[in-house]
């Protein structure tokens, strides 16, 4: 199965490794058949970049005096190119034909590429009699990059790809040359080229021109380029309030510009490469985007609350309680920004004491930390104890209830209502409850009834247990 599934990626046209990148590569498609040499245009996908670039099909074979040329290795069409000394054309410089197109991808920085072509001497020129005048080659270069070169002359761009006019011989051969793309070439042109001893005094007097023949050409990747990283760090991401921090780009990829966007900060934004003192005055998680426009394309890298900014922690304990007597329960609160701890072992805002004692509570982040004390005191309360003598559930909403009052803080409680009879009409343990006068659902008559209150409660900071009789009497 895997060995059926690499195949097939093979057929898959824009595969890794096997496409083609060169569009129309045997030069087999056309517009309308060749008349006359100088007709690249008739050529599909491809252009004229420096003179008339000769293109031959349909049987058109351009004559001269030792036969035909223009010949095509394989299939119908080939492309044929010349080159010569100011001698030969009385033009003052160099004369050397290029052809140019769109590749059908654009190219990888740091991937590996394999050229290939078919390259043929034409028989009606022998070989130079200085051969490194020139040079046959594929320059690769970006759309963006100026392809408007003069009709003769040199250029002043040295191809990726170079095969010496000497190495081409009077029938087809095979070249084949690699080299690392160095950027996202996605343009490419071919053919004559100066090199350092075009201008030479012996090159401008040479005699003899060149021309040659190019058929099934190839351009494919053998090898990725190394993976590309993309990011960015912070000197910190915890920091406190008003502090400054600085940001690196940590990515791989050579970025041409940079647009860094800071969500909080005093500086909201910034294009420097590495920007520093980059300063937050307020607490909160803070976002940061960075937008890398590099050779090939532009990168947004968003990172939400990658910035946290902490408050310097603060500390005041509140207690609401006017006068706490002893053995009662009284909550302190820690107003904080932060988490708090008291010297009880406790952890959080609130806690509940009922001794005397120096209570204190503290706070601690990264960025400091903060607390705050308070000497609690309790009284000795005497323990008094109210029971009203007279109730009137008549529903005119005055003295509806009966409820025994105190000014106790009571350990225990019991409550027993009876009639005269000693029969037992209502009974709680909770202070706070009361008896509105009815007894298994009916009202019981108007009477003098029993109280009998039996309660534990601090005296002078000492628990004593109580007992205390009292008759309530139940009026309509």
């Amino acid at each position: 199965m895997k060995f059926n599934l690499f195949f097939l990626l093979l057929l898959i046209p824009g595969s890794i490794f096997c496409q083609n990148l060169f569009p129309n590569p045997g030069f087999e498609n056309y517009s309308s058949c060749p008349t006359y040499s100088s007709q690249l245009p008739l050529c599909s996908n491809w252009y004229n970049g420096i003179g008339t670039t000769d293109f031959y099909h349909c049987g058109y074979y351009a004559p001269s005096t030792i036969g035909s040329y223009g010949i095509p290795k394989s299939g119908d069409g080939c492309i044929g190119f010349i080159a010569g000394p100011p001698t030969i054309y009385n033009s003052g410089t160099w004369y050397g034909e290029t052809m140019k197109t769109t590749l059908l991808q654009s190219m990888k920085p740091g991937a590996s590429y394999e050229v290939s072509a078919d390259i043929l001497r034409n028989p009606m020129n022998s070989a130079p009699t200085i051969s490194d005048c020139f040079v046959f080659g594929f320059l690769f270069y970006k759309s963006t990059a100026n392809d408007s070169f003069p009709l003769t002359g040199c250029i002043s761009y040295v191809p990726q790809v170079i095969i010496l006019p000497s190495l081409i011989n009077n029938s087809y051969t095979n070249f084949k040359q690699t080299f690392i793309a160095d950027s996202c070439f996605d343009k490419v042109m071919i053919g004559f080229f100066c090199n350092d001893s075009t201008f030479s005094s012996q090159c401008m007097i040479e005699e003899n021109s060149f021309y040659l023949d190019l058929d099934n050409i190839s351009l494919v990747k053998i090898n990725d380029s190394p993976v590309d990283t993309k990011g960015f760090e912070a000197s910190s991401t915890k920091i406190c309030i008003n502090d400054c921090i600085s940001f690196s780009d940590t990515g791989t990829i050579n970025n041409y510009s940079w647009n860094w966007l800071f969500d909080g900060s005093l500086t909201t934004s910034s294009t420097e490469n590495n920007p520093t003192n980059i300063c937050y005055p307020i607490s909160g998680k803070y976002d940061v985007t960075f937008i890398s426009n590099y050779e090939c394309g532009i990168d947004t890298i968003y990172k939400p609350g990658y910035i946290e900014v902490e408050d310097i922690p603060f500390v005041s304990i509140v207690d609401d309680s006017t006068v706490s007597c002893a053995g009662s329960d009284v909550e302190l609160i820690a107003n904080s920004n932060n988490n708090v701890t008291w010297n009880t072992g406790q952890i959080g805002n609130i806690i509940t004491i009922n001794q005397a004692g120096i209570y204190s509570a503290s706070s601690m982040n990264q960025c400091g930390i903060a607390s705050d004390t308070i000497n609690k005191e309790f009284e000795n309360c005497a323990c008094n104890l109210f029971v009203p003598k007279a109730f009137s559930p008549n529903g005119d909403s005055n003295n509806e209830n009966f409820k025994v009052y105190h000014e106790c803080v009571l350990k225990s409680f019991s409550l027993s209502i009876r009639n005269r009879w000693g029969q037992e009409l209502f009974k709680t343990s909770d202070p706070n409850q009361t008896w509105n006068g009815m007894y298994n659902g009916y009202a019981c008559p108007s009477d003098v009834y029993v109280a009998l209150v039996e309660y534990t409660g601090y005296k002078d900071g000492i628990v004593k247990s109580y007992s205390k009789y009292s008759t309530v009497t139940l009026l309509y």
